[in-house]
């Protein structure tokens, strides 16, 4: 009987250490299996969260083609044809530029000539006034030749 107990006892034993056995087996593939569902959650997590960003980000794009695309283009037109008004503008302008440069040169030529003009007319009223100082001279000496002609002709009768 004791050795029959000791049998059955051992056999317990195996029993439970089998038992243990097969529960830590179990318990670390259980802790396997969480860590990879958690693993697996965490992937999903991640993933869909990529994929949110660049849906959202297509859509946003598309989005904004959609509903801004004709305004840009539009808007890109009219830059183009400002653009080539201000190129018209900047060609006028250097014309009425050099238009100026030679108007100037022109008005500082005819200023030059209106001085020059000046100074003629004052050297012609200077040659006036000395021509009928002169004439005054020439007046007083054929009178002063005339009286001198009277008193020789009575003299000399």
């Amino acid at each position: 009987m004791i050795g029959q107990k000791a049998a059955e006892m051992e056999e317990k034993h195996e029993t439970i250490t089998e038992t243990k056995t097969q529960r830590n087996f179990l318990i670390t593939k259980v802790i396997a299996a969480q860590r990879l569902a958690l693993d697996r959650c965490d992937f999903s997590y991640k993933f869909a969260q990529v994929k949110a960003w660049e849906k959202w980000r297509n859509h946003s794009r598309m989005g904004m083609r959609k509903k801004y695309g004709g305004t840009i283009a539009k808007n890109i037109r009219g830059i183009d044809n400002a653009k080539e008004n201000i190129a018209e503008i900047d060609e006028r302008n250097d014309q009425l530029a050099q238009e100026n440069d030679d108007l100037k040169s022109k008005a500082a030529k005819s200023m030059d000539m209106i001085h020059t003009a000046k100074d003629l007319q004052m050297q012609i009223e200077t040659m006036i006034s000395n021509l009928a100082d002169k004439a005054f001279e020439i007046r007083q000496l054929l009178e002063d030749n005339k009286k001198l002609n009277r008193q020789l002709a009575k003299i000399g009768q």
